[in-house]
């Protein structure tokens, strides 16, 4: 059976096991506009595009690459501001030992205490 993207997503060992943990040869690609900002792909292979402002502060703004084929696009919003946390009543959580079927073995780090 064939992985679903979303939820490969969810465990970050398996979404970024390809990554390099360096860069040596980053070619430029495909310069923009988007919401009024010059940006560029930066790319090295053909793994993962990643997205950057042409002047400033080089933060990441959108990363695409593909799982299993299936292209994948991540926008990152607000990036460097701070994140505000609710988190919802217990009534409305479960055990993570109690959250099955997402994964068919869920991965030893992500398992409850």
């Amino acid at each position: 059976m064939k992985d679903d993207p979303l939820l490969i997503l969810c465990d970050l060992d398996r979404a970024f096991a390809d990554v390099p943990d360096s860069v040596s040869k980053v070619k430029s690609r495909n310069p923009q506009t988007e919401d009024g900002k010059r940006i560029v792909g930066l790319v090295e292979g053909d793994e993962a595009t990643v997205y950057v402002p042409v002047t400033g502060d080089p933060v990441p703004l959108r990363i695409e690459f593909e799982i299993d084929d299936e292209p994948v696009r991540l926008d990152i919003l607000d990036a460097g501001k701070p994140v505000r946390i609710t988190p919802p009543p217990a009534s409305e959580t479960v055990p993570s030992a109690e959250a099955t079927g997402l994964f068919p073995e869920i991965p030893e780090h992500m398992q409850g205490e």
